[in-house]
Parts: C-alpha cells; sequence; structure tokens
C-alpha cells in the first residue's frame, strides 16, 4: 500500500507540473496515469480504495502506511513540491 501510495504522489505532483490548458485535460491525465500506477502494483482502483477506506478506521495503521510512503519518497529520488510537505503527525 505505502508503495502504491508513494506513486500516486508521486504523480500527483507531476500532473500538477503538465500545465494543461484546462482541469479536464488534467484529470484525464491524471485518471490514464492512476490506472498505470495501479497495473504496475497489480491492483485496481476498486481494491485500493476499498483498503483505504479499511485504513481510515484504523489510523495508526494508516500512519505507518504514510510514514512508510514517505520514507519511499524521500529515498525515490525524485523532487517536487510533494517532498516538501511533512506528513501529518
Amino acid at each position: 500500500m505505502a508503495a502504491v501510495i508513494k506513486d500516486l504522489k508521486l504523480l500527483e505532483s507531476k500532473v500538477d507540473h503538465f500545465y494543461l490548458r484546462s482541469p479536464d485535460s488534467s484529470k484525464a491525465a491524471y485518471r490514464y496515469l492512476q490506472h498505470q500506477v495501479f497495473k504496475k502494483h497489480k491492483t485496481d482502483s476498486a481494491a485500493y480504495y476499498e483498503s483505504y477506506d479499511y485504513y481510515l478506521s484504523h489510523k495508526k495503521q494508516l500512519l505507518k502506511i504514510l510514514e512508510d510512503a514517505g520514507k519511499l519518497l524521500e529515498n525515490s529520488g525524485e523532487e517536487g513540491p510533494l517532498l516538501q510537505r511533512p506528513l501529518p503527525k
């Protein structure tokens, strides 16, 4: 789950910097690339959101996953505005 979140956060940061002409274009680009992230991790949006909903009711586990995702981001070598924001505690 942490690896998927890491890739989705990197994706968000990248799409934000595409400077597409309309919000609809940005949403379409994000949806397409999001599908690629899920495919890479051998999952789909339904399974991801079902898991995410589960962890929303298990806060300690969710915080651990988010911490792990943050560490993966730090170690990814990717730079961007996302990496400048600390994870919530």
